[in-house]
């Protein structure tokens, strides 16, 4: 399974590469996830990830942050991720702010 390899990517304090990819991966497989691993999981490492010091993985996140959203649906989108994009959208990277409007 990919999701132990994208975690591990994730928490890879030395390479803000690593933890670029771990969104990607994220993103790619929410749908095959599912909703409940992706709430349970997933979700928590992205809402993580979105504070990072390296805007390039603020700016992955704001990027992916629909393919996330798609797969817990909009109650949960709404209560849990909402706060986490509007920082990214307000986010003091203009890199960041610019994915995140789309």
């Amino acid at each position: 399974h990919m999701l132990p390899l994208a975690l591990n990517l994730a928490h890879d304090s030395t390479s803000e590469d690593a933890r670029a990819v771990a969104v990607t991966l994220f993103s790619g497989l929410a749908e095959a996830l599912g909703p409940d691993l992706v709430r349970h999981v997933v979700m928590l490492e992205v809402i993580c990830l979105s504070d990072d010091p390296a805007w390039r993985v603020r700016k992955a996140i704001a990027t992916h942050f629909a393919e996330i959203c798609a797969t817990v649906g909009p109650e949960v989108s709404q209560n849990r991720l909402l706060p986490t994009f509007a920082a990214l959208a307000n986010d003091h990277t203009v890199q960041v702010r610019r994915a995140a409007a789309g």
